[in-house]
């Protein structure tokens, strides 16, 4: 599984395996309820068959291990030979992989593969077609809590695969305090304060709305301030107001910046000098990538 060295948060490989595994159970027990009536009355029977799988449309590969999962819960002899690797970007057109197996196999895995792999490639594609805008050395991409429920470790390490990185995978392994704590609490100051006492050795990620609660978070001790809405300009200052204070203090603050992140916003964000930059469209509004599997006549 692909991981950057230096993400703040990393997606824990055998719980990912495991959700992996019990969403194509899932997904293939939904589709084929109590048989596969087509292929059951075509007589198949132990016939072993090839099918080509074609992009329809361009992407980002991603999704591959699910797709492959689909077929070898069917039959675990299943083969594949892949064209395009994950996370390689391909045309509309290009053969993605052949797939070699029992031929009743390859028919009634067929629609649950492909909705995998397009599902996730969708999500690398628009990660991608994000991360690629960033000027060279500047900020890195953050992805959200904004996913498909049960899926969110197949779709962020899709984003990875696209070129993001991880933000916190849930609400137990760091503090976020975020608009409506603040509102519940009854104040910044206040909620900031309880969930720095309290939280451990976990990161705590400060939401900002205004550029007077910067001071206030710092004062605190929080070192992850999640800059929230701001305009660029308003950005820029605030990313100086924090680098000043990290020489005076001799300490080190991550900036995140989140909201209002759109293809034509995102690089002026990043030259703000941010650290990361939270984009929940490349999970929640990320379109599908349309595949089309093509038996193969002998």
């Amino acid at each position: 599984m692909p991981q950057i060295a230096d993400a703040p948060f990393q997606i824990p490989v055998r719980a990912y395996r495991r959700q992996l595994d019990s969403l194509v159970k899932q997904a293939l027990a939904e589709d084929i309820g109590r048989g596969d009536v087509t292929v059951k009355a075509l007589g198949f029977g132990t016939t072993r068959g090839r099918a080509n799988l074609i992009a329809k449309s361009p992407g980002v590969l991603a999704g591959v291990d699910a797709f492959e999962s689909a077929f070898r819960q069917l039959d675990p002899r299943c083969q594949f030979r892949w064209k395009v690797a994950e996370g390689a970007k391909f045309r509309a057109g290009v053969l993605i992989v052949q797939i070699h197996g029992r031929a009743a196999a390859i028919l009634t895995g067929e629609r649950t593969s492909i909705n995998f792999l397009a599902r996730l490639s969708g999500i690398a594609t628009a990660t991608r077609s994000v991360a690629d805008l960033l000027p060279k050395g500047a900020a890195r991409i953050l992805d959200t809590r904004k996913t498909t429920p049960g899926w969110r470790y197949l779709e962020k390490r899709a984003t990875i695969i696209g070129g993001a990185v991880n933000h916190r995978l849930g609400l137990y392994d760091a503090l976020m305090v975020k608009d409506t704590h603040v509102e519940a609490v009854g104040s910044a100051e206040r909620a900031m304060r309880r969930a720095l006492a309290g939280a451990g050795r976990k990161i705590v990620i400060c939401e900002i709305h205004h550029r007077s609660e910067i001071d206030v978070a710092l004062s605190l001790g929080a070192r992850w301030l999640l800059l929230d809405n701001f305009r660029v300009g308003e950005l820029r200052a605030a990313v100086k107001k924090i680098r000043r204070f990290e020489r005076m203090h001799e300490a080190s603050v991550t900036i995140e910046a989140s909201g209002g992140v759109t293809a034509k916003t995102v690089a002026a964000i990043a030259r703000c000098g941010v650290d990361f930059i939270s984009v929940g469209g490349i999970t929640h509004s990320a379109p599908a990538v349309d595949f089309s599997m093509k038996w193969v006549m002998r």
